[in-house]
């Protein structure tokens, strides 16, 4: 068992000759963002365009307005949302549960799709096969909300979730919000595949009885570029139950806003590797496998060197709760002549 100080027990030396540096300030989301990455959102906005009236005889262009999506989602198959801009939604309810086979595709313009329950659906549980929103013309953004009566709610996701813009802006987001209805349901979002999001952010908002989670339970080797970023210091939660591998090269939490706790599974692994950017690793609470037994395999490591770049260092790796794993490694990433891994 590996017992952690919050600033102290993990950091150590990951590259070459360098230290990793003790960042204690308060590092709030965009100044973390803006600092440990290049290229990171400038403030992404949830355009919500509302239908306004139009007279007879009068030429006015008609504006999109938010549909309600949930049979078209239950009904399967490839769908784009929303087609035209702007803001739809799906309840997760008993007739309305998705479908192994939906593929969602996000369209044209600044657009988003809310997913909330009513608290019917067996297990409250909804699933669709895949995202995709590359569309360059606006922003893009998945929220997963709470169920309406106090039930926990969960999305599958089996598939893979692609969402890299060529603006950096417009890639994806998703939210994972708990504390949409602050009835005490938790929220968990359950990916079987990969994440391709470049600067897109996966957020966890909870309060003290809802919990977001994003867990990681495919069984092939999973990856994701995405940020785990927390709205609130200690509030969420991410998981990881595939023995095959999770590997997330982007931040996993920040000073500040760390993680309420992170889980491996025994037998299962995570990997936070670096690549060229700086990445940073915060928990609240508790490395093991959610009982407080003993869990699987984590790894901190920087970034490979490329020609010419140095690989991206580990600036900041904090546990302030117990740590109990199979293995715990923290490391630097490969060197090349003349540049640090």
């Amino acid at each position: 068992m590996f017992g952690s100080s919050r600033h102290s027990n993990l950091n150590r030396a990951l590259l070459g000759g360098a230290s990793v540096l003790a960042i204690t300030k308060q590092i709030t989301r965009k100044n973390a963002l803006s600092t440990f990455r290049k290229n990171l959102l400038g403030g992404t906005a949830l355009v919500a365009v509302v239908a306004v009236g139009v007279s007879v005889g009068v030429g006015q262009s008609q504006k999109a307005q938010a549909a309600d999506l949930s049979t078209t989602v239950e009904a399967g198959g490839a769908m784009t949302v929303p087609a035209n801009g702007g803001t739809d939604t799906w309840i997760i309810d008993s007739t309305n549960d998705g479908a192994a086979d939906a593929a969602l595709t996000f369209g044209t313009g600044a657009n988003s799709l809310t997913i909330t329950g009513d608290g019917t659906a067996t297990d409250d549980t909804g699933t669709i096969a895949s995202i995709a929103g590359s569309d360059d013309t606006g922003t893009h953004v998945l929220n997963l909300d709470g169920s309406s009566n106090g039930d926990a709610l969960t999305l599958v996701i089996t598939g893979n979730v692609a969402g890299n813009s060529a603006t950096a802006a417009n890639d994806l987001d998703i939210t994972i919000n708990a504390a949409s209805t602050n009835d005490g349901g938790d929220t968990t979002l359950d990916l079987n595949g990969n994440v391709t999001t470049d600067t897109g952010t996966i957020t966890l908002t909870g309060d003290a009885n809802d919990t977001p989670t994003l867990l990681f339970s495919g069984t092939a080797a999973q990856t994701s570029d995405a940020a785990v970023v927390l709205s609130t210091d200690g509030v969420g939660i991410l998981a990881v139950t595939n023995a095959a591998g999770v590997t997330i090269n982007d931040i996993v939490g920040v000073a500040a806003n760390g993680l309420e706790s992170l889980t491996i599974a025994s037998g299962a692994s995570l990997t936070q590797k670096a690549i060229a950017a700086a990445v940073t690793f915060d928990v609240v609470g508790n490395v093991d496998d959610g009982s407080g037994g003993t869990g699987g395999t984590l790894v901190l490591e920087g970034g490979d060197a490329t020609s010419g770049v140095n690989g991206g260092a580990v600036t900041l790796a904090t546990i302030t709760g117990n740590t109990s794993l199979t293995t715990l490694t923290v490391q630097g990433g490969d060197a090349i002549e003349n540049d640090v891994g």
